[in-house]
């Protein structure tokens, strides 16, 4: 036990938490920020040439760096699998790019140019990881052919996915694990 921290705690009189449900720019926002932070502490890259792109099982924001454009897209990663099991993959893979090109069309996208870093935030285990190109400092064409390789790899079982060697330490089904995959890519 530590008697200041006891202290502390004992001198509480009164609740010093309050909860807050944000908004997804709000959300956007604050990532940017904790990206910038970890950028500037890590690697002494100025906080405004940081971007984020965060992504859970329902939504992904977008945030440019400095004061730039902020979004928040209903991507519906937790809705996938049943649309995918109803339509079949590439069906269900088609029309959910096509919502997502038709939200990114209202989002001014193009501060993205300017930043030195953009790091992505993923429910899903990382596609980045998978492809080989996270922790790492890349070209723009490096990360897009890489993702398209594991894209490729996803898109149907088999012994190019086999090969990807996905880390499933939840132990999911495999065939679940690629699809998250493919869709999180």
């Amino acid at each position: 036990a530590r008697p200041d921290v006891d202290r502390f705690f004992a001198s509480i009189q009164r609740p010093t938490r309050t909860l807050k449900v944000l908004s997804g720019a709000d959300e956007a926002r604050l990532e940017r920020r904790g990206g910038g932070y970890c950028a500037h502490a890590a690697l002494g890259v100025h906080s405004d040439r940081v971007g984020t792109m965060g992504s859970g099982g329902a939504t992904m924001q977008l945030a440019a760096p400095g004061d730039g454009a902020v979004a928040s897209l209903s991507t519906d990663l937790l809705g996938i699998e049943d649309r995918a099991a109803a339509t079949g993959d590439e069906t269900a893979l088609r029309q959910w790019r096509d919502n997502i090109d038709a939200q990114l069309a209202s989002v001014d996208v193009r501060g993205f140019a300017e930043a030195e870093v953009v790091f992505g935030l993923a429910m899903h285990a990382s596609a980045a990881a998978l492809a080989g190109v996270d922790g790492r400092r890349v070209m723009r064409n490096v990360v897009r052919d890489a993702l398209q390789t594991l894209v490729g790899a996803a898109s149907a079982p088999g012994p190019a996915w086999d090969a990807v060697g996905a880390p499933n330490p939840y132990h999911l089904d495999p065939e679940l694990l690629r699809r998250a995959t493919l869709f999180n890519a």
